[in-house]
């Protein structure tokens, strides 16, 4: 009796399965492709944030040099003029 009930088993499976192969497929699919997604999708999100963060950092950089020269310059003294590149003398 229980190795009917296993062919019988067996046959509803081949018969659901051949039956409806593509709807499978799909969630099959569905489930490896949305996650995948979520994850692309995250690590751009993160990826620009971390970009915005060496941009501010590199701009903060930029404002307290730019700050320091101008102070130099009003101050009159050549390296807020020049900056970290003096002109040669020509002698």
């Amino acid at each position: 009796m229980k190795v009917l009930l296993g062919f019988i088993a067996a046959f509803l499976l081949i018969v659901f399965i051949t039956n409806y192969w593509q709807m499978m497929l799909w969630v099959v699919i569905a489930v490896f492709v949305i996650p995948m997604t979520y994850e692309g999708f995250k690590f751009v999100r993160e990826y620009r944030a971390d970009m915005r963060k060496v941009k501010a950092d590199y701009f903060k950089g930029l404002d307290e040099r730019t700050n320091l020269q101008h102070q130099q310059y009003l101050a009159g003294r050549d390296e807020g003029v020049y900056g970290d590149y003096p002109p040669t003398h020509l002698d």
